[in-house]
C-alpha cells in the first residue's frame, strides 16, 4: 500500500518542518536550497522525521524541480497519514 502526498516547499527556511494551511494544503519548510535536489532531498529526510518511516520508503514522484512536489510514502495506511497530518500545527 502507499499514499501520496502533495506538498508546497519553501526551502532555504530557517528550521525544517511540515504544516498546514487554512485550506488543508500541506507546506514543507526545509532548511537546504534548492540546488543540485538538496531540498528534493531535504523534503525526503523531514518525511521520514515526520512520519518515523525508513528514508527508502519515500519516493518524489512529481516536481523534481518545482516547489509543488508529489511524494509517494509507502509502508503506511492513509489513515496514519491523516492522523499525522492532523496533528500539524496550522500556518
Amino acid at each position: 500500500m502507499a499514499v501520496k502526498l502533495s506538498v508546497r516547499v519553501h526551502p532555504r527556511s530557517k528550521r525544517e518542518y511540515m504544516t498546514k494551511d487554512e485550506y488543508g494544503e500541506i507546506h514543507m519548510y526545509v532548511k537546504a536550497p534548492p540546488v543540485d535536489g538538496r531540498a528534493n532531498k531535504a523534503c525526503i529526510d523531514l518525511i521520514h522525521r515526520v512520519f518515523h518511516i525508513p528514508k527508502k520508503y519515500v519516493t518524489l514522484i512529481h516536481g523534481e524541480k518545482g516547489r509543488r512536489k508529489v511524494f509517494e510514502i509507502e509502508g503506511v495506511s492513509a489513515d496514519y497519514v491523516e492522523d499525522i497530518l492532523s496533528s500539524l500545527s496550522k500556518k
